[in-house]
């Protein structure tokens, strides 16, 4: 329980279930992760996806983020997005990409956790939640 970083392998997870305080799955290989043509994997309660060694494509929609953030969370800096429901995609290593379905831009960025690097914010006003990633992101 806490401050939990799991690690991610689509052959071998099928619940996560972060609990407390910031959570982050990392991706570690490569890999096309559609979650919202299939259930990968059941997530809880997980506020950051750390997208690490390999290349990863991610695809999400915003009943995935509804069901994967269970909870309102404080890791956006800018105040406007704190108490929300959002998930952090955060690019650290590889060539990636995001596909986000039904979301629009809304124009703002915040850093996370109080880093320097910039996050943009999308948005998905079905579902009231809040993505934020360092990705240029597919809109769809």
């Amino acid at each position: 329980w806490g401050n939990d970083v799991i690690e991610f392998a689509s052959d071998s997870v099928d619940y996560i279930n972060g609990e407390y305080d910031t959570d982050i799955i990392q991706f570690v290989t490569t890999e096309a992760l559609d979650f919202t043509a299939s259930t990968l994997a059941y997530i809880d309660n997980v506020e950051i996806f750390e997208l690490g060694a390999g290349d990863q494509d991610i695809k999400l929609d915003g009943t995935n983020i509804a069901d994967f953030v269970t909870g309102t969370n404080s890791v956006a800096d800018n105040a406007t997005y704190q108490g929300k429901k959002l998930l952090v995609i955060d690019s650290t290593a590889g060539s990636d990409s995001l596909e986000l379905v039904g979301f629009t831009d809304t124009g703002d960025t915040t850093t996370i956790n109080g880093g320097s690097d910039s996050f943009s914010v999308y948005y998905d006003s079905t579902n009231d939640v809040y993505v934020a990633t360092d990705l240029t992101a597919t809109l769809s």
